[in-house]
This record gives structure tokens, C-alpha cells and sequence, in this order.
């Protein structure tokens, strides 16, 4: 999955500092950054890919979207992972913007929280 980041405000230098500190983040609930590439001023980030979307879409199917299958016991592991990765990440002093779109889903529904807040 690659992400294109817009309007970074950042100097390469800085970009490169925190995508090699976002990429050294190992936890089993946070998409791993593959890689990244600057090239003028268009920065894109390689995750590897989740084949079940974000949280928010299947939460909130459109019409025309299957069902969710997102029964009250995979919902309250969702909650207890994220809310472990979301600990984990504290107690090692990273923040960022969290919400359900943010959060991916792998092949077996384990969810992945991905992006940090990068704008």
C-alpha cells in the first residue's frame, strides 16, 4: 500500500530522520512501513498491504457494500489490540492521530493501526 503524503512542511533531511524511526517501530499491531521515497517534493510511503480496508469502512458499510463481519467479539478484540498498540506506543513517547480510519485490517482481521497522525 503506498501512502502520498501531501504538503510536507519538512526538509529531507528531517523527512528521512522520521521515516527511519517510524520504520524501526515492531509491534504486532502496527503496519509495518516497508519503505519510502522522496522524489522532488512528492514523499511517498510503502506499507505493507492490509486486504481487509480500515476499521471506519467496515463499521460503516456503504449501500452497496457487503455486510460487516464484524460480530461484538471481533469488535471487542479490535478495541483490546488497538487499545494494547495505543499503551505500547505511549509508554515509548510517540502520539499521534488515531481514529478508525487509521486503523487497517489484515487477513485475519487483526488490526493494524498505520499512519501515526502523518498528514
Amino acid at each position: 500500500m503506498v501512502k502520498r503524503l501531501q504538503n510536507s512542511h519538512q526538509t529531507k533531511t528531517e523527512f528521512e530522520a522520521d521515516m527511519t524511526a517510524l520504520g524501526s517501530l515492531k509491534h504486532p499491531n502496527l503496519v509495518p512501513l516497508l519503505g519510502f521515497c522522496i522524489i522532488k517534493k512528492e514523499r511517498l510511503l510503502v506499507y505493507k498491504y492490509m486486504p481487509n480496508g480500515n476499521l471506519y469502512d467496515r463499521l460503516h458499510p456503504s449501500d452497496d457494500a457487503e455486510p460487516s463481519v464484524l460480530g461484538w467479539p471481533l469488535r471487542l478484540r479490535i478495541a483490546i489490540r488497538i487499545a494494547n498498540v495505543l499503551m505500547w506506543l505511549e509508554q515509548n513517547r510517540i502520539h499521534g492521530k488515531v481514529s478508525s480510519k487509521s486503523i487497517l485490517l489484515d487477513h485475519d482481521f487483526e488490526p493494524r493501526l498505520y499512519e501515526l497522525g502523518l498528514a
